[in-house]
């Protein structure tokens, strides 16, 4: 299955911090890391995923993607990976990110 409950931790300028809960099912192997895809425009732009962090390389349930536009709206997905491969993507969750008024330092 896929990540669940995916939020923003923080937002900036330039970069979002997201957290997330661990798939429920994960094939039956140890989850070894996430892969983290963005859409510039968001959910229902033409745009295309991408892959921003293809291997978090680590268990941990966060991860701060940073060089984004200011003022921009993004789309976020995360999915598990473990030695099956890389599973199912989450749900997409949307921010547009600050504005240099609101800037905050990345974690």
């Amino acid at each position: 299955s896929a990540p669940r409950a995916i939020e923003f931790l923080a937002v900036g300028q330039d970069f979002v911090r997201l957290a997330w809960q661990p798939p429920e099912f994960s094939g039956g192997e140890a989850v070894t890391g996430h892969r983290v895809f963005q859409l510039l425009g968001g959910v229902g732009s033409s745009g295309v995923w991408e892959v921003v962090v293809n291997d978090t390389g680590s268990t941990a349930t966060a991860c701060t993607v940073a060089g984004l536009k200011a003022e921009t709206r993004y789309a976020f997905a995360v999915a598990a990976i473990s030695p099956i491969g890389v599973g199912a993507r989450s749900a997409a969750v949307e921010q547009v990110t600050g504005s240099a008024a609101t800037m905050t330092a990345a974690p």
